[in-house]
């Protein structure tokens, strides 16, 4: 298998002005990224987090799932905890 793989399926939902994302890791990547993060969608089994859709986002996903990004860890981990807590923020 070298240099070959498959991109594993993910909830990703092509919309006009949104793309829904269920993997928590994902939307951290594109919150971190500076992709605006518009809604969350709780009427799904899996809540989805709803960003605005702005160019140059399907190949910051497709690098994403090729592992070619390099992140801050510390900007990571704190947008992550901030995703984290609007999933349990009901207000």
């Amino acid at each position: 298998m070298c240099g070959f793989f498959v991109l594993p399926k993910i909830s990703i939902y092509m919309q006009t002005k949104f793309v829904a994302v269920a993997d928590l890791s994902l939307a951290t990547t594109l919150f971190v990224s500076g992709v605006k993060l518009e809604s969350l969608d709780r009427s799904k089994p899996r809540i989805q987090f709803n960003f605005r859709r702005v160019e140059g986002l399907d190949d910051l996903i497709e690098a994403y799932w090729r592992k070619e990004l390099k992140i801050e860890p510390i900007a990571f981990t704190m947008s992550q905890k901030f995703l984290k807590n609007q999933l349990f923020n009901r207000s």
